[in-house]
């Protein structure tokens, strides 16, 4: 397709997008603009000029909230593998390739706070886990493998837990924390442990 495999700019919430093949596009593979408490799951996004999921809701900060994203293939996609710059509390689980993006496996460069990133194998990325904003994040029991950087922390991350990874053969980094008022031993801060 010329820009998207999928474009919501209107409406959209609570809708499932479920077994498909978004491939090859010239801008997104999935562009969500609007709505919340979306369901993607079961499809391979693979090999878009841009990020494989775009969520950016712009002067909404709502858009996005509540999603969840599982059980997805999400590879060598030009950007991103999952791009979110809006919207709270998702969930982020069980996708078993996050691979080979250019720059992040998964990237919050707004909202995300109260977000769920678990059970997910994320390798061959810049940056597997980008997180720049929100608070009270859970990042656990994740694989990330040949990354450039395993997870990079940057900004105000209180409350997040960082715990139960495999971390390992990543090209600078396993986890680089730029914040400040870090907490590795599970105080009010950032809380990284039995990775």
């Amino acid at each position: 397709n010329v820009t998207f495999g999928m474009f919501f700019q209107y409406g959209g919430a609570g809708s499932t997008i479920d077994g498909n093949d978004i491939k090859n596009n010239m801008g997104y593979g999935i562009c969500i603009l609007s709505g919340s408490n979306y369901i993607i799951t079961g499809n391979t996004i693979e090999a878009n000029v841009d990020s494989g999921l775009n969520i950016d809701g712009g002067a909404d900060a709502s858009v996005g909230t509540g999603s969840r994203i599982l059980n997805n293939t999400i590879t060598g996609n030009d950007a991103n593998g999952i791009a979110i710059n809006t919207g709270s509390n998702y969930v982020i689980a069980e996708n078993p390739e996050i691979n080979g993006n250019g720059i992040n496996g998964i990237n919050f460069s707004g909202g995300g706070t109260g977000s769920r990133i678990e059970y997910n194998s994320i390798s061959g990325n810049t940056h597997g886990i980008a997180i720049g904003s929100g608070l009270n994040y859970v990042i656990r029991i994740n694989t990330m493998e040949g990354n450039t950087i395993g997870i990079i922390l940057l900004g105000n991350g209180t409350g997040t837990r960082v715990e139960y990874n495999t971390i390992t053969y990543n090209n600078n980094y396993g986890v680089s924390l730029n914040v400040t008022g870090i907490d590795l031993g599970g105080g009010a801060q950032h809380s990284a442990g039995h990775n």
